[in-house]
């Protein structure tokens, strides 16, 4: 999982990561977890994904082949979006998507060798997105030398 104040560079640093890992022939899916869903757009080019919660909003199962876009050397990217408007705080709302997904079988599906969650830099109530509580093996935190960013970093 990548961690760190907005405007960092996580994002970009997890595509750059996913591409690397894929050029080293390793099997990658990358999760956005921003509101924005623009985790997947340095991998997939103009490609608008469809997202977990616009699905789920519709009522429409989930399955690998409907959320996964394939991009730049084959890296899976599924974007989480926009929250539910009932989940409280926003990584309430990202952690009850990731939890969908999982239960779902949408990870098992694309069988990854890596797993990479590009977080958003506002998490709200951080608890509910640690790295513990999902059994996450890495956790990057990216940041930059300001008050700010090393703020949100030792939190």
């Amino acid at each position: 999982a990548i961690y760190g104040k907005g405007g960092t560079g996580k994002t970009t640093i997890a595509a750059n990561l996913a591409a690397a890992l894929a050029e080293s022939s390793q099997r990658v899916l990358l999760v956005g977890c921003s509101p924005t869903a623009d985790s997947s757009h340095l991998l997939i080019g103009e490609t608008v994904p469809i997202t977990v919660n616009s699905l789920l909003a519709r009522e429409l199962g989930l399955s690998c082949a409907e959320i996964v876009t394939i991009g730049y050397q084959g890296v899976g990217c599924l974007e989480i979006g926009e929250p539910a408007d009932n989940c409280g705080c926003s990584s309430r709302g990202i952690a009850a998507a990731i939890e969908i997904i999982r239960t779902a079988g949408v990870i098992e599906q694309f069988d990854p060798d890596f797993v990479i969650y590009d977080m958003p830099g506002d998490l709200g109530c951080l608890g509910e997105l640690s790295p513990e509580k999902w059994a996450i093996d890495c956790a990057l935190i990216v940041t930059s030398a300001d008050f700010q960013s090393m703020y949100a970093a030792n939190n």
